[in-house]
């Protein structure tokens, strides 16, 4: 999945438009967005939640609250022959690659427990979807045994809905998964005041990818592990070819910067700034005050209205003209590398993968990812454990990054089966090492909301509808609003 577009099936989005109607905080209305400003307990559902036809719902409120759901039995000692059903509630879509992999592991669930069926919900591809009926079965007592989530939408799901156990307490009795397997910052990412909610299935975080066939053209040896700022920008704008739109020039740079924070985010701490603060529970909006992320989105700004090497509007979305043969350098997300290069229609070439280039304070990677965690309410905790095994522990991450192309956050795997595999990219050792020193972004109750803001602003930001300082105020002014709240 594209940061900003999840993938269905592995089919990346062409354009922006198309990926911000995936699962995607990115501009997309949410109609429960009030779920995550109302108190902890209280929940605005549909009245009649199940008949998904009605043009005009009338909402009533809801509670959703944790009850004194079973726990983990001691000694993990679990009947492998009982009949039940489990409900897992799948994170963004559930075909193509994705089911292909989800079915692997439901398959191994049950070659141990034969007499367990698992059904497997999902609200789509959007994150208006997921939203709509995550909400709707919480509310409506519907059963759920395991929840997919992401990062940035833990710590809502963990406070606000109730919706996830603490792991903590499977882990102190079954030592099968440990915290200490996975990358430190992959664990930071999916807590939340103190308690573990979630596990990943598959991680993401920011990468350069460099076309190599134009760099030989041109004569320019691919940047090593090592390389800054300054060599990036040289090989750009030796390397960007005007033609007679942006659709159908060569760019030396792109990146879908202002499509999700997160993009941006490792320009920003590279440099040394912090637009959020502090980064659990963040208080106090500095996107206009805050030196050096001033300073970053005018860069940004300026690659496309001064240096000219990167397009001021998004042509290609995520991936931009790279998948064409008209990118050289194009920052992406691990998941992106799901469609690899080259597009339908397009001459082969020869392409891979870098860490980001230096910036003054090193590099910032921040992490992301499909995760699960398990139901606060589940009716079996010990037999949804060990589903919940088979999806996140090493085989889930295996087969996971098989066939939808993130990466593991176990390091035995992220080191071993990960590095060994033959499928392009080549330079999977920069992804491997980029996971493990990738570090949480800022977490909120508000992120949905703080999300949008800054995206939509950037957007036009980006576009040069509108000054980078007058922007940034913008965003500080509406952020600084939600924040209070």
């Amino acid at each position: 999945m594209n940061p900003t577009s999840p993938r269905s099936g592995g089919a990346l989005p062409a354009t922006a438009s198309q990926s911000q109607r995936r699962l995607s905080p990115v501009r997309t209305p949410v109609t429960r967005r009030r779920l995550f400003a109302a108190g902890a307990a209280t929940v605005p559902v549909v009245a009649a939640a199940c008949d998904t036809t009605r043009s005009t719902p009338t909402t009533a409120q809801a509670t959703v609250q944790p009850r004194a759901a079973a726990q983990p039995a001691a000694g993990r000692t679990v009947d492998k022959t009982q009949k039940d059903e489990l409900t897992w509630f799948v994170w963004s879509s559930d075909a193509g690659a994705r089911k292909e992999a989800y079915d692997t592991m439901q398959k191994r669930f049950n070659e141990q427990f034969p007499n367990v069926t698992v059904q497997r919900v999902t609200g789509g591809g959007t994150l208006q979807g997921v939203m709509d009926k995550l909400v709707t079965m919480l509310s409506s007592d519907t059963r759920v045994d395991i929840v997919g989530v992401a990062p940035d939408v833990l710590p809502a799901y963990a406070e606000r809905l109730n919706a996830l156990k603490d792991l903590r307490e499977f882990l102190r009795v079954d030592t099968v998964l440990k915290e200490s397997d996975h990358a430190d910052g992959v664990i930071d990412a999916h807590v939340w005041k103190g308690k573990l909610y979630a596990l990943p299935v598959g991680m993401a975080t920011n990468h350069a990818c460099l076309n190599l066939t134009l760099l030989e053209e041109k004569g320019i040896a691919p940047p090593g592990p090592d390389w800054t700022l300054d060599q990036a920008l040289d090989i750009a704008r030796r390397t960007t070819v005007r033609r007679t739109s942006d659709e159908d020039s060569t760019w030396g740079f792109y990146q879908f910067w202002h499509g999700v924070p997160r993009f941006l985010y490792s320009w920003i701490r590279g440099n040394g700034g912090d637009p959020l603060t502090p980064n659990e529970s963040p208080t106090t909006s500095r996107w206009s005050s805050d030196p050096e992320t001033i300073k970053t989105v005018q860069w940004l700004v300026d690659l496309s209205q001064k240096a000219g090497v990167m397009p001021a509007t998004p042509v290609g979305g995520s991936w931009g003209a790279f998948r064409e043969g008209r990118g050289v350098i194009s920052v992406m997300e691990t998941n992106n590398l799901s469609s690899n290069p080259p597009a339908p229609g397009t001459a082969a070439f020869k392409w891979d993968v870098q860490h980001l280039p230096a910036m003054p304070r090193g590099r910032y990677y921040p992490n992301w990812g499909f995760s699960y965690g398990v139901a606060a309410k589940t009716k079996n905790p010990d037999v949804t454990w060990e589903l919940y095994k088979q999806i996140v522990g090493p085989a889930g991450q295996t087969t996971w990054f098989e066939q939808a192309k993130f990466a593991p956050s176990i390091k035995s795997v992220l080191n071993g089966a990960y590095l060994q595999d033959k499928n392009p990219p080549g330079n999977k050792k920069a992804i491997a090492e980029s996971i493990l020193a990738s570090k949480p972004m800022p977490k909120s109750l508000h992120w949905l909301e703080l999300n949008d803001i800054v995206s939509e602003v950037l957007t036009k930001v980006r576009a040069g509808e509108v000054a980078v300082n007058d922007g940034l105020a913008d965003i500080d002014r509406r952020l600084t609003a939600v924040l209070k709240t």
